[in-house]
């Protein structure tokens, strides 16, 4: 297990927050493999569940606005 601190911002409203988290050492893994890929036109996306504490992430492919 590794702990992780997140600097969030939301960037419609400009506002932010820090989120601190255990993760599972596959998220490291796999936020590693995104961050080596470069611009892929895709999002690496993480949540931060505090009420079950539960740390859960996908790879969402951004959409195009152009298609």
């Amino acid at each position: 297990m590794t702990r992780l601190s997140f600097e969030l911002v939301d960037p419609n409203s400009g506002e932010g927050a820090s989120a601190e988290a255990v993760v599972d050492q596959k998220l490291i893994e796999d936020l590693n493999s995104y961050r080596s890929q470069g611009s892929t036109g895709k999002a690496f996306l993480i949540w931060i569940d505090t009420v079950k504490g539960e740390v859960s992430w996908q790879l969402r492919k951004i959409p195009d606005p152009f298609e």
